[in-house]
């Protein structure tokens, strides 16, 4: 498992963003993200899930530990999705918090991901 993290430099430092990195099965990566997804953070969400999609037959981007989920993750999500199309990875989106689902909903993009409450019910039917 691997954790990577951008801090901020406000005075007292904060965490802005952890993607953590798990593989419970063969082909199967799990991404859990937690933090703030923005302008400034969304790059290493971004960076670290393409690399993961290129290895894997499943991804789940579990976002239930995000806090704020700006425009720029709006874009880094269809970004994965247009990707995991492109090679034949199946992309699934666990999101459950206000935080997230209402960015989704107001963009009007929820139809376009597998979207699943908990972890445990994006990896219960597996590929």
């Amino acid at each position: 498992m691997r954790k990577l993290s951008l801090t901020g430099d406000e005075p007292t430092p904060v965490d802005l963003v952890h993607v953590t990195v798990d593989h419970p099965g063969a082909g199967i990566t799990v991404l859990t993200v937690s933090g703030e997804v923005d302008m400034s953070t969304a790059p290493l969400v971004r960076d670290t899930a393409l690399t993961e999609l290129a290895s894997a037959t499943l991804v789940v981007l579990d976002l239930n530990r995000v806090e704020f989920f700006g425009s720029p993750g709006l874009n880094v999500l269809l970004e994965l999705r247009q990707r995991a199309i492109e090679i034949g990875v199946e992309l699934r989106v666990v999101a459950s918090t206000r935080a997230v689902t209402r960015p989704l909903v107001i963009a009007e993009i929820t139809s376009v991901f597998h979207l699943h409450d908990h972890l445990q019910d994006a990896l219960a039917t597996l590929v």
